[in-house]
């Protein structure tokens, strides 16, 4: 399968939930149905990608019971600017077990473990992916599946622009990757003991 290098998406809480999924399945083709996923997140021993702010790199081991990849993805914020584009490469995996084993002898050390639901459909040029994060909530992601924009401002018009077609109810953009939420929950709930 051949994996788009650089990547446009945007991240929302989403508060209509049951709505958003009604309206989905009425407006567009439902790809993925309560797909469970198990992301693993690693950090390499040379770099530690959560000590920089903003967190711009991730590396993902995935698991969703029918596939597993591993994934790394660079987002364009180095320079502190919330941004929507990030290069991504993501391939395959034929030993799951393997792969983990190599990352850790490497000396990669795992970071969290993310836990989601995903509920995705393709709808005018974009993929609604309606997320369910373990101790999180819920979100919702929206990618382009080509590169339909030249600019981050034109393609997050676009999206908001449909967002609001739909009636879709979301909170305030969020530019922090689902781990890096769960461990500012994780922080939060410990400090709050």
């Amino acid at each position: 399968m051949e994996r788009k290098r650089i990547e446009k998406e945007a991240k929302f809480p989403l508060k209509n939930v049951e709505y958003t999924i009604n309206k989905l399945k009425e407006v567009g083709i439902q790809t993925e149905e309560n797909k469970f996923q198990k992301d693993i997140y690693f950090t390499p021993a040379h770099e530690n990608f959560i000590e920089k702010a903003p967190i711009s790199e991730w590396l993902r081991v995935r698991d969703d019971g029918e596939e597993q990849t591993i994934n790394y993805k660079n987002w364009s914020n180095s320079n502190g600017n919330n941004k929507i584009t990030c290069k991504e490469i993501e391939v395959g995996i034929d030993d799951y077990k393997g792969m983990l084993e190599i990352l850790k002898m490497l000396d990669f050390k795992e970071i969290i473990v993310v836990e989601k639901t995903r509920n995705s459909f393709e709808y005018n040029d974009i993929i609604f992916s309606i997320d369910t994060i373990k101790d999180l909530g819920n979100f919702i992601e929206l990618e382009f599946k080509t590169n339909k924009f030249d600019t981050e401002e034109k393609s997050l018009e676009y999206i908001k622009e449909n967002l609001s077609t739909l009636k879709i109810e979301v909170g305030n953009q969020i530019f922090a990757g689902y781990p890096q939420l769960v461990m500012d929950k994780s922080k939060s709930n410990y400090n709050n003991l």
